[in-house]
């Protein structure tokens, strides 16, 4: 009998298994056209639950040999389906031997074990460690490992595992052996091999107790000149967790090794990371600054679940958020303190708006703990990471700095080596705090982006000012469904008539008068008092987004240009900035709807020339605060989406204000075109806030030719370069277009990296006919839709990026979409359920592109067997 198929898994459900497998002994020996993958897995029945048979899960493994302690097993003992290896006995503890056969070069799924070019690998989150050999592919069963690999001395010299190599040597004189020991239990994802001919960048790292780390980055051979950038984010990483969280490296060897087909960023594998290539590699001539400071951050963020993922685990995975959420937090402050920490939040804040807010509107709106799921592998969201980020901070804004870090410290204490839920971390917060957080759950329990009104009071005579706030939350999976109240904490500026911050004291704050206050918000609706004021003034609300929620403000476009000109929260300086953009461009969007002519606002221009003139404005904050909001993200606040109306009104404002400030942003991309090249924070912000103003002046018809082909032909660095090229091939005419993608081409054919920013640039442009745009990329010699890299730079760039080229009327775009979605389904399930994620909003979209874009959804439905990851997603799409 095979365990019950469920649609769904439910939290409710969980039960530990019936055994536990406590070590596990495994000889992966790797042949030329196949590998065996010889098991030996100690077995100890639990004495806590109820009696049961031993299930391991297996998929696509030829069993070879199969013995319980070192004898052959009745027929009755053991059933073998294509999932699962099911063994009845009655042994309390017993040795479970199997022998089994995998072909990682025909695994184009990327999970298990795999052939990326000329090295094997390893990726086993979430479920794919049942691709290498029959065990309990759950996070609760933590084992420790001994690992064997044997594979060709010429054709893999490099053998990696996780924790310490404790012998290497010879099996004859072709295949040699290294045999790495982990002292530390794990669950099955955790685990990694490597093998593959690898060179290494080695560095040693000082702990604050004196032990010595070595520290080692593979790549290819070829590569290891960019990997200097990475080894100093390791090292960065390291000393910040040790002086900010007390947590040191625990093993005597970190490795990190960099692989090009890689279907995620990054793997935290204890002690042996493995990492997408584009997330390694860096040097000036194939990485833009933007890599740089995500390499730092990704580099980071799989150091830190060393601690918060690995010596700390899920106990199932309806906590993912446990370890995602808490590691992007800690991966964002450890950014912020590296670069700008206001321009590091609000890229948060960006990336929480443009991917999670679509989510909870959405069909596959899910709590950042679900209580249910289908496929986990559609459950590494946003919501799980950058909303469960936001939930952290705002516990921590809640209950205070003191109390967060005494309830980190109270949490490894008590869970070190556990796999633990979402209560358990609440709990230590609980602990450290006296708070009760009950109400805090909410956060990770109910699905939805909670939308708070705001409105304002004032009493002339008795100078009291009050605001009003009403919360209401409901999300797209659950539409009718009215949550209940969450806690929202508000921090509130208040400015004078004259633009100047005033003391206050307000009710429901333990702040005592100053000129900023966070008041803790509880109820569907309360009224807010503010005292000691002598005028009416102007709120700064939500200051450094103090809470992850949708804002509907009374806030004119006359008090948005006045916070943009006078708040001294740069958050909230960029967000009225982005609000007053929003309320113009919406106006546009509909008159461009209706058949009207847009008018774009006087009001905006000025304050787009307060900021271009502020000398107070770090660079890269000034070119944050120039930039309007993304097609996307002004597609949010739509109820129905006209795509193509919506680009022509971002892009009539764009041409408005280039033409407008046409001197001041000549002026000021002359002055910063003269720096020299340096990969500090300031000159990164100097180049970002360069090529926003180059980006506005090349909407200038016959202005701007001569300034983008200058910087194309004389960069010295990729940022520079890619800019260029990006507007010289959306604005210049086709004969230089054409010319300068060409010359790109052979200068860079041969760095991947590069050629992948080449593939996002031709696919990301405006296009007639996308279809024959499309063909013609996709034909192209250097494209390979089963490297996942690859395949975003082109279909990712198209479906989410370029909202004129997959929004045609005809369907087109969404039909070629369909297609690649189909074709990925039988290789690579995660990379097409990510792909027809882009259909999300199809119920929004005004006709005919909402009944074009359903058509393509029900061509996906029905055109066979589809993945369980991609039956899912589109199942849930086309559910009324």
């Amino acid at each position: 009998m095979k365990p019950e198929n469920k649609a769904y898994h439910l939290l409710s459900d969980y039960k530990p298994s019936p055994y536990q497998i406590q070590h596990a002994d495994l000889i992966i020996k790797i042949k030329e056209d196949w590998t065996e993958v010889c098991s030996s897995l100690k077995i100890q029945r639990r004495s806590d639950t109820p009696e049961g048979p031993l299930i391991l899960d297996g998929v696509d493994l030829e069993l070879l040999e199969i013995k319980i302690n070192g004898t052959d097993p009745a027929p009755s003992a053991y059933e073998k389906t294509e999932r699962y290896l099911r063994i009845v006995t009655s042994e309390e503890s017993f040795t479970l031997s199997t022998v089994c056969k995998i072909v990682p070069r025909k695994n184009l799924s990327l999970e298990g074990i795999y052939q990326s070019k000329n090295t094997i690998c390893s990726q086993c989150e979430a479920e794919g460690f049942r691709k290498i050999t029959w065990f309990l592919d759950r996070p609760d069963n933590m084992s420790t490992f001994m690992v064997r690999l044997e594979a060709s001395k010429r054709q893999y010299p490099v053998l990696l595992s996780n924790g310490h190599c404790i012998e290497k040597g010879d099996v004859d004189s072709e295949i040699h052996f290294a045999t790495w020991n982990d002292p530390f239990p794990k669950p099955s994802y955790l685990f990694a091999v490597v093998a593959g001919q690898l060179d290494a960048l080695e560095d040693t790292f000082k702990t604050k107790s004196g032990r010595s780390i070595r520290l080692s980055i593979y790549a290819q051979k070829q590569d290891i000149s960019k990997c200097s950038h990475a080894m100093d984010s390791l090292k960065k990483s390291m000393k910040w967790d040790e002086e900010v969280f007390g947590l040191e490296c625990d093993l005597d060897h970190y490795q990190i090794v960099a692989i090009s087909d890689f279907n995620m960023g990054a793997m935290e594998n204890k002690g042996l990371n493995i990492f997408n290539s584009s997330l390694v590699l860096a040097n000036p001539d194939i990485a833009q600054d933007a890599t740089y400071q995500d390499i730092l951050a990704v580099i980071g963020h799989e150091y830190f679940h060393n601690w918060t993922g690995n010596r700390v685990t899920c106990r199932d995975w309806f906590q993912l958020c446990l370890k995602e959420g808490l590691t992007v937090f800690r991966d964002q402050e450890f950014s912020a303190e590296m670069y700008s920490r206001p321009v590091k939040r609000i890229e948060e804040i960006k990336l929480l708006r443009q991917h999670q807010w679509p989510e909870d509107d959405g069909p596959m709106s899910h709590p950042p703990r679900p209580d249910r799921y289908q496929e986990i592998n559609n459950f590494y969201t946003s919501t799980v990471y950058n909303k469960g980020a936001e939930v952290v901070r705002l516990l921590k804004t809640l209950i205070g700095d003191e109390a967060f870090f005494k309830g980190m410290k109270i949490y490894f204490e008590k869970h070190d080596g556990q796999a633990v839920c979402q209560e358990d971390f609440v709990n230590a917060m609980a602990e450290a705090s006296g708070q009760d957080l009950t109400q805090f759950m909410k956060w990770y329990t109910e699905a939805g982006t909670p939308v708070v009104t705001v409105s304002e009071s004032w009493n002339e005579h008795q100078k009291l000012y009050q605001l009003t706030f009403t919360q209401e939350t409901c999300s797209g999976a659950e539409p009718k469904k009215k949550k209940d109240p969450r806690v929202i904490p508000v921090t509130i500026g208040l400015l004078s008539q004259s633009g100047n911050p005033v003391n206050f004291r307000a009710q429901k704050s333990e702040n005592p008068s100053g000129p900023e206050a966070t008041i803790i918000l509880s109820e569907e609706k309360e009224t807010i008092s503010f005292f000691g004021l002598s005028e009416k003034p102007v709120p700064s609300l939500f200051r450094n987004f103090s809470a992850p929620v949708r804002q509907k403000t009374f806030l004119s476009a006359d008090n948005l240009a006045f916070l943009m000109a006078h708040d001294t929260d740069p958050v909230n300086v960029w967000d009225s900035g982005q609000n007053l953009y929003h309320q113009n461009l919406a106006e546009m969007t509909g008159s461009i709807r209706d058949g009207l002519s847009p008018q774009c606002s006087e009001q905006i221009s000025m304050a787009f020339g307060s900021v271009l003139s502020n000398l107070e404005f770090d660079p890269a904050f000034k070119a944050l605060a120039l930039t309007l909001p993304s097609e996307g993200m002004l597609s949010i606040y739509e109820d129905v989406i006209d795509p193509v109306a919506i680009h022509q009104a971002r892009e009539s404002l764009c041409q408005f204000l280039a033409e407008r400030h046409k001197k001041q942003l000549t002026d000021m991309y002359l002055e910063l075109n003269q720096d020299k090249f340096s990969l500090d924070g300031n000159s990164m912000g100097r180049r970002s806030l360069k090529n926003t103003c180059l980006a506005y002046l090349a909407r200038i018809p016959g202005e701007s030719e001569s300034l983008l082909s200058e910087q194309y032909d004389r960069s010295d660095n990729m940022t520079d370069r890619i800019s260029a090229l990006s507007l010289i091939h959306r604005f210049l005419s086709p004969e230089i277009a054409e010319a300068s993608l060409e010359d790109f081409y052979q200068r860079w054919k041969h760095e991947e990296q590069a050629i992948d920013q080449w593939f996002s640039i031709r696919a990301g442009a405006p296009m007639k006919d996308p279809k024959a745009s499309i063909d013609k990329i996709t034909k192209h010699e250097a494209f390979n839709l089963d490297n996942p890299n690859r395949m975003r730079s082109v279909y990712s760039v198209f479906c989410y990026r370029n909202m004129s080229g997959f929004h045609q009327t005809d369907g087109s775009g969404y039909q070629l979409t369909a297609d690649v979605i189909l074709q990925l389904d039988k290789t690579n399930r995660q990379m097409s359920s990510h792909l027809c994620k882009a259909f999300n909003i199809w119920k929004k979209l005004k006709e005919p592109y909402r009944g074009q874009m359903e058509n393509s959804l029900k061509y996906i439905l029905n055109s066979g067997k589809l993945s369980p990851d991609l039956n899912e997603v589109v199942t849930k799409f086309l559910a009324p």
